[in-house]
């Protein structure tokens, strides 16, 4: 009979579920394992069920071998930490018991191959031994990078990528990892697991949606942010329920989508007692209530002065990993926070030094490709308020220029939007008649 070696089958089902694979999974990387060993090994999908009911000091749990253990050891490759959780502390004067005592039955015919009567009164295994063998033999698998999942890597490679690329490139990127994700979704994990993939799978869905509202297809976007809030409600974080009801007013603002600002100032008030007191986070949806809230007229311009002053009192706390974070979507540095509250200033009717504001943009340390689109059509659109048609137009038409290059509709929209907000006595001008023909507008 071989040897066997007490497990924690719970650790073991952790460890599977933190790679997001089903049974059959660990299974197959096990013997993918054995085969990169040049060895053989039949584990099934029935007995790592077996092996994850296994309790300590239980004299009924089908214990793994010590080879199937060293496969499903070399296919997991836990840390140190996790791995002595694995093993477990039981006392080498109990662990014969569980190892080649005749009454331990073997895990199925599978592992009874090949196997001599005279291995039945093998010696006991010895714990120390074991794992001092065990760990150099798995080295090289532990010291690889180490992630939650497999699709983790993806994960963030898109979510990095958000500031930098064209919605022509990220849209395809984003639908194909969304799929990833659900098929992943359908396979049992333990809840934690679940929650982590659900989450991301509500980023994902929210950038895809963002990318099809940039890329001019708002019914596409529509139902990508209606899969982010799914994602994100079924995850039962509120945080992310709130991060995805704020992306979900995106469709429907006046900075993107839309114009319906009084649909979107409903969802971004539902999504703040969601998010934290403090953050990035949190800040942004409360600056965005501002804007909305002067877009609405000038009978909410005080309640939008209030709200601006009160978003700018939440400290920028970062919110750690993630798209809604530093280092996701909203890498936003001093200067284009300033930049930002000058174009909300601008639609509350503080244009003078609104627009002192709004070029700060250019001294922004980094910016994303649809940045210049966007600050270019809000500097535009505070010299119309101020009444200046030749910088006005000049803006716009450069917004136009920076739209064109990275395939941003929505930066062509901003500029139909400034364009209709423009006087009708400035038509008969040259450089509005150059911007109507840029637009395709009848001069």
């Amino acid at each position: 009979m071989p040897s066997r070696v007490p497990i924690n089958g719970r650790v073991l089902a952790q460890l599977r579920e933190d790679r997001l694979w089903g049974h059959g999974q660990l299974a197959d990387h096990a013997r993918a394992f054995a085969k990169s060993q040049g060895e053989t090994c039949g584990l099934s999908r029935t007995q790592v069920i077996a092996y994850e009911a296994a309790r300590l000091h239980n004299p009924k749990s089908r214990y793994p071998s010590r080879e199937n253990l060293r496969y499903l050891v070399g296919a997991l490759r836990p840390t140190a930490a996790n791995l002595k959780r694995l093993l477990g502390r039981t006392p080498p004067s109990r662990l014969a018991q569980w190892t080649n005592d005749t009454a331990v039955k073997p895990a199925n015919a599978c592992e009874q191959a090949g196997t001599a009567a005279t291995d039945v009164k093998k010696p006991p295994v010895d714990r120390d031994e074991f794992v001092h063998k065990l760990v150099p033999a798995v080295a090289v698998f532990a010291a690889l990078p180490k992630s939650t999942h497999p699709l983790h890597a993806e994960v963030d490679q898109l979510i990095g990528a958000y500031a930098t690329s064209s919605p022509q490139k990220l849209l395809p990127q984003s639908r194909r990892l969304l799929d990833k994700i659900v098929r992943v979704l359908a396979e049992p994990m333990r809840d934690s697991a679940r929650r982590r993939l659900l989450m991301d799978a509500s980023e994902v869905a929210a950038v895809a949606g963002w990318m099809a509202l940039f890329a001019g297809h708002p019914g596409e976007s529509d139902a990508y942010f209606t899969l982010a809030v799914k994602y994100a409600a079924e995850s039962r974080v509120d945080r992310a329920l709130g991060c995805a009801l704020a992306s979900a007013g995106m469709l429907h603002g006046i900075d993107a989508g839309t114009g319906d600002s009084a649909t979107a100032l409903a969802m971004l008030r539902a999504a703040e007692p969601l998010l934290p007191a403090e953050g990035l986070m949190s800040k942004v949806v409360v600056l965005r209530q501002a804007e909305e809230l002067g877009a609405l007229g000038d009978e909410h311009r005080r309640d939008g002065l209030r709200t601006l002053e009160r978003g700018e009192r939440i400290t920028e706390t970062d919110d750690g990993e993630g798209l809604y974070s530093r280092r996701g979507c909203l890498p936003l540095s001093e200067a284009f926070m300033s930049s930002w509250t000058g174009r909300i200033q601008v639609r509350l009717g503080d244009v003078g030094e609104g627009l002192s504001r709004l070029h700060l943009w250019k001294s922004a340390p980094s910016m994303g490709t649809r940045t210049p689109a966007l600050r270019l059509a809000d500097v535009a659109l505070g010299h119309t308020k101020a009444g200046d048609p030749e910088p006005a137009c000049e803006a716009a038409v450069r917004s136009l220029d920076a739209s064109d290059a990275v395939g941003y509709r929505v930066g062509v929209e901003r500029v139909r939007r400034v364009r209709a907000a423009m006087p009708p006595e400035w038509a008969p001008l040259a450089c509005v008649r150059d911007l109507d023909r840029r637009l395709g507008m009848p001069t």
